[in-house]
């Protein structure tokens, strides 16, 4: 194995190292931790109802209480949403800059259709979603443009669904605020969707079908991790 496999792996979370981190990893884990992901449930309802809490079942009853390190969160919190959002676009954006070629601004959109998952199958869908990263990752600041308005949901019943495209083109008018106009965001199943891409993406590096288009390993080091 190379030194540079060895530092991909170490930024893909396929090895571990005590004094260097992987800021791909670190993104992850945190939005892991802020949506309430489980490895074996993935991302339901629950585990964003029950996220930060310690969960007991006594006598077949499911009882939930509060972690001495954690605060208590409203199960309707979209604050954690919104940045659980932000770092899996985060970590999304980071596998385009390994392994797509071009411009930054292509790096979401292109990296989505190389993971072939079938939720990120059409065109306006990536360009959607490449446009939400830009202003989600700048607090709503960087707004696009020609779709600038988002609406977003954690209802789990449309779970067919990661976005809904607006209803009509908005006209550039930014006192026209209704629904019609807005880009419907399903935050838990796109959530669920990019975890299903990340893994698409990580296993096919492993089985030698993609490769990294960065060829310094320095700066893979520098871009991609933080010493301990």
């Amino acid at each position: 194995m190379t030194d540079k496999e060895r530092i991909l792996n170490l930024v893909l979370g396929l090895t571990f190292d005590d004094h260097r981190k992987s800021t791909l990893q670190l993104a992850l884990e945190q939005a892991r931790h802020l949506i309430g992901y489980d490895k074996k449930q993935g991302i339901s309802v629950d585990g964003y109802k029950y996220r930060g809490l310690k969960i007991k079942e006594i006598d077949g009853h499911i009882t939930a209480e509060i972690s001495e390190d954690n605060r208590p969160k409203d199960v309707l919190d979209i604050c954690d949403a919104f940045s659980a959002l932000s770092l899996y676009l985060i970590a999304l954006d980071q596998l385009g800059h390994l392994f797509v070629k071009g411009k930054e601004s292509v790096k979401v959109g292109e990296i989505l259709k190389k993971a072939k998952i079938v939720e990120f199958g059409k065109d306006d869908t990536r360009k959607a979603i490449k446009q939400l990263r830009n202003s989600l990752c700048h607090n709503f600041g960087l707004a696009n443009n020609r779709k600038p308005f988002y609406k977003f949901t954690l209802d789990f019943e449309k779970i067919d669904k990661i976005i809904e495209m607006p209803a009509k083109v908005w006209d550039g008018n930014w006192a026209d605020k209704s629904e019609e106009t807005q880009t419907t965001i399903y935050v838990f199943p796109m959530c669920s969707a990019i975890e299903k891409a990340i893994d698409s993406v990580i296993s096919q590096y492993k089985n030698g079908k993609i490769n990294c288009e960065i060829i310094d390993m320095e700066e893979i080091k520098s871009r991609f991790t933080v010493l301990q």
